[in-house]
């Protein structure tokens, strides 16, 4: 029989509790025990069996043994903190003596309550042995070793378990097994992670650091993802503190989390920052499954799946997990594994965990050094730091409101780095006295702890015992009770409390606003509009005031006034392209109506929008896209500037300088060095220049509290693209579209994809962009870094194919936004693709170069919705006369318009006005200085003479007449033709001549402009003759159906002159035969042996279309789109819609939905056009797979479908594949 003798060991109260919580293993079930020994639970004993005590050392016998040959020992032991001075020993004791078999190593503990399994193999064991164990301890400690499930069996001891593996003995416990070795501990439902005031920080598992200097780091985030544990990313940011130069403190915390980025800002308890905009407390986000709520003291942030964060005013940081987080999370707060040692284990641990900010400056980490065991003891006793914990102390009262476990750990941790400084502990507790009574909750210190009584200050006084109330200057000076005997400082005789300063009778202060200022301090208020000073004895005099320009009122170090700021700035140029606030590039050529930016925080005093107006010039296939407009709106104004520097004030033109006011302030705009400026009294600027460039600055008021495709302004990029829901946005498209203005419908809103570079292209477009590196940049090159504007350049290149006058745009674009930061380039065009456009032409290829830019010329009208731009001009007599059908006086003017005969045009209506009046129409500025011709349609009937149509050129103040027409010209429209070349900017006036009887009514349609000489533009078509004897070749409105542009296709042998977009779901098939769905799709094309193109409806989901785009075409007035279509199946909302797209706009002309039997369709659409224009068909994936769409023999033709002949209806053939063939018009 096993004698045992062995020693139970008591655990502190902290520890005793958590030990009743484990569960180990139980024994093994496979071997022969001759003896086993669990802990009865009884103080002193253990299998009723006394241990032996003589000074440090406690021995425990074992035997002697009942057993011979080969056994094993096997128990648990809970290993000590300090095992230096604390250790356990197994021996053998046999007639030789005794003989050391086992001992504890000299590793640390994690704190944790940790049981490891030891097997000591016994060889050799003969009858008598006995096994011994002996607990060296030193007399202080307090905390000693337990030793339970002690068990002695045959046989050898083999593996206790299989390495790098864990289990689980219930929800508490978790089990390790470390290269063969076996440890449990008790795990707690959750872990804290915090950070003091002064940024000590206590890790998961109670490890201790310092941050020694300011930077953001990655405090804990998610590390070992599963499927069932969310996912979350805690970053803080430190910086100064605000009392100390050598001290940090944490000034920003933000938690990313589903999407969102939610930060609190040090003594802002009432909001935080959501994905980059300011909201308001308490909100709840994500559903329900996160709350971010607030008290006075603190915020505090909770989420569905057991993540607390809570920031209170004084910068204190605590981040609490639960426990299936354990080994799941890193960071600076460490892995959650219970052991403290790994914790800092990293030799660069603020630089492996920084997320931004310089690498230098955040390389100090500070780890303090550990007390003795003794000397912690002392400073966590209630004479010291537990008066934080103690419920009877003078925090008694506020344990309820405010966790006082962090604040006890950053105080014992404190005191031990100053070696018992009573500083510390009294700004410790100081500060969690202040936050109690910020929190409602008073506390007096200094009656109970005479090391924190108050350092009084000049001309007082401590008083331990002061007796009534104290001499004040003020009322509101009164901050304590009168009772008796109160500890406090005292004035000394003569001189008055003042905002907690003793001062003379004559120096009393002011009281103003729930604020104090001394006598002779001086202060700003409101917004900087009012600075006063404090005369004395709460009398404050005030005056008006204003900041300087390049000034906003702001508070800096806690004091308000006025102070020089760098304007936030967002810039939008070229493509466009756009740069945020906070600096983050990205392209998007999206042709709609934008938010640009507004104010979504909630927290401005004025709510405005800035929105710009995008389109697509023609010439692209809307691959690209500028902007051509920009709106300001703020309360009941709406301002338009044009990018041809007309300016609109709720639709009316203005002049400049324009300014006007509100509640909001002022606004004006102005013309100032190339831009149209708008300035405001509330913080916004707008530059816009001719060439599609915009600037909207905002000032340091606006952080936090915008979004739009400028961004946030938060100072960081990663929220930038933030969508009106408040969620970012994953994709730049999906950005960009979600702050479409909704009701700008007929935009084209999702664009093509640019044209891309080879390598080879590719090369020589950054040989070209590098331009941007050379010295005539250089001074702008530490302010603006030139990468951004060398990326947009290199993507302008390519799409464009290395057009020479868009690479110059692109390197002026550049210099542009030098200029607005303030940085004067000078010559920076000499020696560029700038400089050598002025000289000389461009160097031709055997590639031609895309058509120019409409938009640098907007004169196209065809006056069907508007006047495009033109406006009548008020110097004139009367004004022109926006019509539809036949003119009021009979025997002039003309019965309908040019364009489709049912539209409008533009006249002059003689009976009205005197022989001789005039109307004029003035242009926008054209800006291209190429050949150009402009074409356009002019009717003048009636018998009056000295009617006449005359067309200028204006520049500058200077008006050149460019063609003119007299008398009458015929009941019929005729064409005119003017060659233009100009080298600078230039508007057309068009004058209109009332002659001698009201039979003079003088019309105009369709203007358009054509690129190069009119001979080059029309072939057959005679220019126009220059001033004054210009005649036009007349052209008759008889219309001749023959077909017009390149848009025929039968598909049999290619898509001919159409293309496949890339903006859609899928593309369209072509294919001949039978489609291999059944029951849906033709089985042979339109003419039954050919080709035809469908959607495939088998591979695509419900709602997916697919897009076919026409090459461009040019003629204007009334034509004919005529095809063949097949739409068979029993899917709903299956479709084919076709749309034509004019400038930015696409409009739909057709749409047929659903099942149209099986037999192929012929549709003719009349269609009018005033210039270029394209074709799109859309085929529309219906609500299951039997939604075949096709088409076929595609045809344009010049006039009105009426004239077009109409194949007959044929019925089918039994014995073939042939169809019926049904016609359907528009």
């Amino acid at each position: 029989m096993l004698l045992l003798t062995i020693l139970l060991l008591t655990l502190t109260s902290s520890l005793g509790s958590a030990q009743d919580e484990i569960s180990l293993p139980g024994w093994r079930s496979d071997a022969e025990y001759v003896a086993q020994c669990l802990n009865n639970g009884e103080p002193g004993t253990l299998c009723d069996m006394k241990a032996v005590q003589e000074g440090k050392v406690t021995t425990l016998n074992l035997g002697p043994l009942s057993v011979s040959g080969e056994a094993c020992l096997e128990f648990w032991y809970l290993s000590p903190v300090m095992p230096k001075i604390f250790r356990l020993t197994a021996y053998i004791k046999d007639s030789f003596g005794l003989q050391k078999i086992w001992s504890t190593t000299a590793q640390w503990r994690s704190g944790s309550t940790t049981w490891t399994q030891v097997f000591v193999p016994l060889t050799n064991v003969t009858l008598g042995n006995e096994v011994v164990f002996q607990i060296n301890r030193p007399m202080f400690q307090r905390e000693e070793t337990i030793i339970k499930n002690i068990g002695v069996r045959k046989g050898s001891c083999g593996a206790q378990c299989e390495a790098h593996t864990q289990f689980w003995p219930d929800e508490a416990t978790r089990c390790l097994c470390s290269e063969e070795q076996l440890s449990c501990s008790h795990v707690p439902s959750s872990g804290m992670c915090t950070i003091h005031s002064h940024s000590d920080c206590t890790t998961f598992d109670g490890a201790l650091f310092r941050f020694m200097a300011p930077c953001s780091y990655t405090l804990a985030k998610t590390c070992s993802a599963t499927p069932d544990l969310s996912q979350f990313n805690v970053e803080v940011v430190s910086g100064q503190s605000d009392n100390s130069s050598s001290m940090t403190s944490v000034e920003k915390v933000n938690v990313n989390i589903n999407n969102f980025r939610i930060s609190f800002v040090k003594r802002q308890t009432e909001r935080v920052v959501v994905n980059g905009v300011w909201r308001t407390l308490p909100l709840t986000l994500a559903s329900g499954t996160v709350r971010v709520s607030s008290n006075q003291a603190a915020v505090l942030f909770n989420s569905s799946f057991g993540l607390f964060v809570s920031f209170d005013y004084t910068g204190a940081l605590h981040v609490v997990l639960p426990s299936r987080y354990i080994d799941k999370v890193c960071g600076l707060c460490g892995n959650f594994n219970q052991n403290m040692l790994d914790d800092q284990s990293s030799s660069d641990l603020a630089d492996s965990w920084q997320t931004g900010g310089n690498a230098l400056a955040c390389e100090t980490i500070f780890v303090p050094h550990h007390c003795d065991p003794q000397e912690e003891g002392g400073y966590a006793s209630e004479a010291y730091c537990g008066a934080l914990n103690s419920n009877t102390g003078p925090f008694a009262a506020c344990q309820e409101v405010l966790e006082t476990e962090s604040y006890f750990k950053g105080c014992v941790y404190g005191m031990c780095a100053s070696h018992g400084d009573p500083a510390v502990l009294c700004d410790t507790l100081q500060v969690y006295a202040d936050l109690c009574k910020k929190a409602g909750v008073d506390v007096q210190m200094s009656k109970n702890y005479s090391l924190c009584s108050p350092q009084c200050g000049e001309n007082s006084h401590y008083n331990s015992c002061a007796e009534g109330c104290p001499e004040v200057c003020s009322p509101q000076d009164q901050v304590s009770s009168c009772n008796s005997c109160e500890d406090r400082c005292e004035c000394d005789p003569g001189f008055k409390l003042s905002g907690g300063n003793c001062v003379p009778a004559e120096d009393c202060g002011c009281w103003h606003k729930g604020q104090h200022y001394e006598k002779g301090a001086a202060f700003m208020e409101g917004e900087c509009d009012l600075q006063c000073v404090c005369i004395g004895n709460n009398n404050v005099q005030c005056r008006s005031s204003q900041c300087s320009a390049g000034e906003v009122c702001s508070v800096q170090n806690g004091v308000k006034g006025c102070f020089a700021f760098s304007p936030a700035t967002c810039n939008i140029y070229g493509d466009p392209h756009y740069v945020t606030f906070d600096g983050f590039a990205y392209d998007f050529n999206g042709g709609c109506s934008y938010v640009l930016t507004t104010t979504c925080g909630g927290q401005s005093s004025v709510e405005f929008t800035v929105t710009g107006h995008n389109m697509h010039p023609p010439h692209n296939n809307f691959s690209s896209s500028k902007l051509e407009a920009v709106t300001l709106e703020v309360e009941d104004l709406q301002i338009t500037i044009h990018q041809n520097g007309q300016v609109y004030e709720n639709n009316s033109q203005v002049l400049l300088p324009y300014l006007t006011s509100g509640t909001y302030g002022q606004v004006r705009v102005q013309e100032d060095s190339g831009y149209t400026v708008l300035e405001t009294t509330f913080g916004l600027r707008i530059l816009m220049d001719r060439e599609h460039r915009l600037f909207l600055q905002v000032n340091e008021h606006h952080k936090y509290e915008l979004c739009g495709l400028c961004g946030t302004y938060s100072d960081r990029q990663d929220d930038d693209l933030v969508m009106p829901g408040g969620q970012n946005a994953t994709s730049i498209f999906q950005f960009g579209d979600s702050w479409k203005i909704q009701a700008n419908d007929q935009c084209v809103s999702h664009p093509n994809d640019p044209k891309q570079c080879t390598s080879h292209e590719l090369d020589q477009a950054y040989n070209q962009c590098y331009a941007l590196l050379e010295e005539g940049f250089s001074l702008c090159h530490e302010v603006i870094h030139p990468e951004i504007y060398i990326t947009s350049c290199v993507h302008d290149y390519c799409a464009e194919e290395g057009n020479q006058i868009t690479l110059c745009e692109s390197l002026k674009s550049y210099a542009a936004a030098c200029a607005v930061a303030g940085v004067n380039l000078g010559q920076w065009q000499d020696g560029t693709i700038c400089a050598i456009q002025t000289t000389v032409n461009p160097q031709t290829t055997s590639t031609p170069l895309p058509a120019p830019d409409q938009t640098l010329c907007p004169l196209n009208c065809d006056f069907e919705t508007n006047l495009c731009g033109w406006e009548q001009l008020v110097q004139d007599s009367f004004d022109w006369t926006r019509h539809t059908e036949t003119t009021p006086s009979s025997q002039t003017g003309p019965n309908y318009d040019h364009t489709s005969g049912e539209g409008f045009y533009m006249y002059i209506e003689g009976n009205s006005v005197t022989h001789g009046d005039s109307a004029r129409m003035l242009s926008s500025l054209c800006q291209y200085g190429q050949p150009m011709c402009l074409h356009f349609w002019y009717h003048m009937h009636g018998s009056a003479t000295a009617m006449a149509l005359n067309i200028y050129m204006l520049q500058g103040t200077s008006v050149t007449k460019l063609w003119s027409k007299k008398n009458n010209q015929g009941p019929e429209w005729k064409l005119g033709q003017v060659d233009i070349t100009a080298s600078g900017p230039y508007q057309i006036i068009l004058e209109g001549i009332r002659g001698s009887t009201d039979q003079s009514d003088v019309a105009i349609d369709d203007i358009s402009i054509h690129f190069g000489t009119c001979s080059e533009s029309i072939p057959g078509l005679a220019s126009g003759t220059k001033p004054p004897n210009t005649t036009s070749q007349l052209i008759t409105t008889q219309v001749i159906p023959t077909q017009v542009c390149d848009l025929d296709c039968n598909f049999d042998k290619s898509l001919c002159k159409w293309n496949q977009m890339v903006t859609d779901a899928f593309d369209w098939t072509w294919f001949s035969g039978s489609t291999p769905t059944l029951m849906t799709g033709p089985p042979s094309d339109h003419t039954g042996g050919g080709h035809y193109i469908y959607i495939e409806a088998s591979s695509v989901s419900y709602g997916d279309t697919a897009r076919l785009i026409s090459s461009e075409c040019s003629h204007s007035g009334a034509q004919c789109l005529q095809f063949w279509y097949h739409m068979y199946g029993s899917a709903d909302t299956m479709g084919l819609h076709v749309y034509v797209v004019e400038g930015r706009n696409a409009r739909t002309v057709w749409r047929q939905r659903n099942n149209q039997g099986n037999m192929w369709h012929m549709a003719q659409i009349d269609l009018r056009t005033t210039g270029v224009f394209q074709i799109i068909f859309e085929g529309r994936r219906g609500s299951n797979d039997l939604s075949d769409v096709a088409l076929d023999d595609v045809s344009l033709h010049y006039g009105p479908c009426s004239e077009i002949n109409v194949p007959s209806t044929s019925t089918p053939d039994p014995n073939n594949n042939s169809y019926n063939f049904a016609t359907t018009g528009n």
